[in-house]
C-alpha cells in the first residue's frame, strides 16, 4: 500500500467538499487531485513551472480543473495568502519551508500533512510541526528508511 493510499482515509475522516487545500510542493499532486475530485478547492504551489503545470494537467485529466489553481512561487513565499486561508496544507519536499508562514495560513483546527521523501529530514519536519503546538497526537506513516509522513492538527483558538 502506498503512502497516498494510507493517507486518504485520514484525510477523508472529515468531509472534503468545500475544504481549502494548499499543496505546497507539487510532488503531492496526486493527493491534491484526489481531494479536488472529492470537491475540495485546491491550490498547487511550486517553484517549478513544470511541476505546477503537471499538477494542473493531472487535475484536468481527472475532471477537477474547475476546483484547482496553480501558483508559481518559492517555497518560502506565502504572502499572497490571507491569514487562516487553508483547512489543510500538504507539504512535500525538502525543508525549505517558511514555518511561520505555514502557521499563519493554516486555520485553527486545520490539518498539516508533511511528506518527507528523505528519511534523514523527518526529524526536522517533526520539530517544526511541534512548534505549531498541535493539541492532538501525530500519526507517523511510512518506514524509517524511506519516505515519512506526519500529520498533525493545529489547535483551535481559545
Amino acid at each position: 500500500m502506498t503512502l497516498d493510499e494510507r493517507l486518504k482515509p485520514l484525510l477523508a475522516e472529515e468531509p472534503l467538499p468545500g475544504k481549502r487545500v494548499l499543496v505546497h510542493g507539487c510532488g503531492a499532486a496526486p493527493l491534491g487531485v484526489w481531494m479536488a475530485v472529492e470537491d475540495a478547492e485546491v491550490t498547487f504551489l511550486d517553484a517549478s513551472r513544470q511541476a505546477a503545470d503537471a499538477a494542473l494537467e493531472q487535475a484536468r485529466q481527472a475532471g477537477a480543473a474547475r476546483r484547482v489553481k496553480g501558483i508559481l512561487a518559492e517555497n518560502t513565499v506565502l504572502d499572497m495568502f490571507a491569514d487562516y486561508a487553508f483547512d489543510v496544507i500538504l507539504l512535500h519536499g525538502g525543508t525549505a519551508f517558511c514555518w511561520d508562514e505555514i502557521a499563519r495560513v493554516l486555520r485553527p483546527d486545520g490539518r498539516l500533512v508533511s511528506l518527507v521523501p528523505v528519511a534523514g529530514e523527518a526529524g526536522l519536519h517533526l520539530t517544526r510541526i511541534r512548534e505549531l503546538k498541535p493539541e492532538r497526537p501525530f500519526w507517523k506513516l511510512g518506514k524509517a528508511d524511506g519516505p515519512t509522513l506526519w500529520t498533525a492538527r493545529r489547535p483551535g483558538l481559545a
